[in-house]
């Protein structure tokens, strides 16, 4: 049995369950169109499969037997610049605006975080805002918020 595994599974478990209670007075179905606790269910649902198959793999000691590789100095910076963009995402999303903010999050993860080249960069940055908006903006007439460029 991996203990890391096991603990990994049982974090993920109470975490799908926090999720679940948080949502119970949300709608689930809203009309013709998916709730507010549609998506975070649906997430759950899909975590708590990837926790069980985790978890058996623990107890029955299959999987990979490797040590775990953790992070070097610079794989922790990433990561930490990382969180702080999410965090930045959330923080300048209400006065940029929703597809504003993922334009800026995007770009910043893509070539500060992974050092990604920026032509490629722009143009995935710029088919995911326009799928983004095309989705929850045009198609569900979701109201996410809106900044000074109107979208």
């Amino acid at each position: 049995m991996r203990l890391l595994d096991l603990i990994s599974a049982l974090a993920m478990m109470a975490l799908i369950a926090l999720v679940v209670v948080a949502t119970r007075d949300l709608a689930f179905w809203n009309g013709v169109f998916p709730g507010p606790r549609f998506l975070p269910l649906l997430l759950a649902g899909t975590t708590a499969l990837l926790a069980i198959a985790l978890f058996v793999s623990a107890v029955r000691g299959t999987g990979n037997r490797q040590p775990v590789d953790w992070p070097d100095r610079t794989g922790l910076a990433r990561i930490g610049a990382f969180y702080l963009a999410a965090i930045g995402f959330g923080v300048i999303g209400s006065f940029l605006g929703f597809v504003t903010s993922a334009i800026v999050f995007l770009l910043f993860t893509m070539v500060v975080v992974l050092r990604r080249p920026i032509v490629p960069s722009l143009i995935t940055t710029a088919v995911t805002s326009l799928i983004v908006y095309v989705i929850f903006i045009g198609w569900l007439d979701i109201r996410l918020p809106l900044g000074p460029f109107g979208f």
